[in-house]
């Protein structure tokens, strides 16, 4: 939605002026009107087949609750290749899984809900040759709690196929590129007059909710225009950078409004942790400095 009420330079007033080609403001003068305000939730963004709330709910199972160094977050680029780093975060979860029953349910219940990771386990040699039954899920929770924790070829395998698919998961996190669009209704003779008038930016803000922070770099769809990559964090208002475009872009922007954005995860908060009700919000803003010229019909202005 777009909003005028409140937003103009008084030199832009249009008020009395008579018919004809006018210019109004001056070089000081400063047009800003409220463009589009996005909200999305994790359910709307895809990784693949799945939805990014999936994914955030796995990343949070998959991540000791307490991190190593009692630092805040997990650097996500780094659980993909940093062999000691990985390390540490998966022993850090196995401690957990041994003191706190609920993390162990997670992790157990989130293995045998996937097919890929149970084949995982069933096509193991070390967990077919010692028997851990594998088709059952009673028989097969039983045994991965009862037995976990053991110091025998049992426990050790059941955190070998473990382990194996915690590192599976981490490296493959990813967003897809998101769209957010948005109906523009702007009037055409405002249009006209951003479009040929010169010294136009988009800028605003973003906020999320998500407890992933991400580099982003959206792109305005259809106007060859992209805005320089910038960092979100979680719960924090970062700045969408002011960008400029030409009047065609301009024009492409105000009347067919689309804005795709690239999300790399960078590093996720476990205290945040993953709720339902998580968004993220957008709010974008056109701003005009200097003088417009406008053409005034005199019928307009009897």
């Amino acid at each position: 939605m777009v909003c005028l009420t409140g937003c103009i330079d008084k030199a832009y007033d249009l008020n009395n002026l008579e018919a004809g080609e006018v210019t109004i403001g001056n070089d000081e003068s400063v047009f800003t009107i409220p463009l589009a305000t996005i909200t999305m939730s994790a359910h709307q963004m895809k990784s693949d087949s799945a939805d990014a709330q999936s994914i955030f709910e796995e990343v949070d199972i998959w991540m000791p609750t307490t991190l190593p160094g009692g630092v805040d977050y997990v650097e996500i680029e780094r659980m993909k290749t940093d062999r000691p780093y990985i390390d540490r975060m998966i022993d850090a979860l196995f401690a957990e899984m041994m003191v706190r029953e609920q993390k162990m349910n997670d992790v157990v219940n989130l293995i045998w809900s996937s097919e890929e990771y149970m084949n995982f386990f069933r096509n193991s040699p070390q967990i077919t040759a010692l028997g851990i039954p594998t088709d059952n899920e009673v028989g097969f929770k039983t045994a991965f709690k009862t037995h976990f924790g053991d110091d025998g070829p049992v426990g050790e395998a059941l955190r070998d196929a473990t382990r194996g698919r915690a590192e599976f998961f981490m490296p493959s996190i990813h967003i897809d590129k998101v769209r957010f669009d948005a109906p523009i209704d702007m009037d055409g003779m405002i249009v006209d007059m951003l479009s040929e008038s010169g010294n136009v930016s988009i800028y605003g803000v973003i906020r999320s909710e998500f407890p992933i922070s991400f580099l982003i770099a959206p792109e305005f769809e259809g106007t060859g225009t992209t805005t320089e990559a910038f960092m979100i964090e979680p719960n924090q208002e970062s700045e969408f950078p002011e960008t400029t475009f030409d009047g065609e872009g301009l024009r492409h922007l105000l009347t067919d409004f689309a804005v795709d954005v690239a999300f790399t995860p960078e590093n996720y908060f476990p205290a945040i942790g993953v709720q339902e009700d998580q968004t993220i919000r957008i709010e974008l803003f056109v701003r005009k400095t200097g003088g417009m010229t406008i053409e005034l019909g005199g019928d307009d202005n009897e």
